[in-house]
């Protein structure tokens, strides 16, 4: 269901790490077998993908049971607006860039994602539309400048990211 958020994360994930951005990306299992066998072994663990820079990190994920890590001190979250994941936005406050999932029963995900949008500062897009690169980073350049890189809450997801590899790499 998410696969078109997975290509655009994929074909943006070095723009992402140019401009300074961590990034967790829960692709799911069939994302991360994919993922897993272009990369190869050295950058592969058992769990996850570490890739990155000494200033960003990407960590590939194929799933996360305990989302508390990942929505804690976020910068923000790309992903679609399934009412749980609206919620769990709504309760750590995080800026999101939702991607409705077009063939949800009744637009139910358009629906919410146009509700979300009113109440938190969010960005919604069309499914149907191509994001491009260009879209996404003048909503991360729109994002208030304590959510950006280099200031005391990106020093504070250094250590949410830390806690994550403890977890993943147990």
């Amino acid at each position: 269901a998410a696969e078109s958020i997975n290509m655009l994360v994929q074909e943006n994930m070095l723009n992402l790490v140019e401009i300074g951005w961590n990034l967790i990306w829960i692709c799911g299992p069939k994302w991360y077998k994919s993922l897993s066998e272009k990369m190869g072994p050295s950058q592969t663990q058992k769990t996850s993908i570490v890739l990155g820079t000494d200033k960003t990190e990407v960590i590939i994920l194929d799933y996360l049971e305990n989302m508390e890590l990942a929505y804690t001190q976020s910068h923000a979250v790309l992903c679609r607006s399934g009412a749980t994941t609206l919620a769990e936005l709504a309760e750590y406050k995080t800026p999101s860039f939702l991607i409705p999932y077009p063939f949800a029963k009744d637009n139910h995900q358009v629906l919410n994602a146009q509700y979300f949008v009113n109440d938190h500062k969010t960005s919604t897009y069309n499914e149907e539309k191509t994001v491009k690169w260009d879209t996404l980073k003048a909503w991360f350049g729109s994002l208030p400048e304590t959510k950006g890189p280099n200031t005391v809450t990106f020093k504070a997801n250094q250590l949410v990211i830390e806690e994550i590899q403890k977890v993943i790499l147990k």
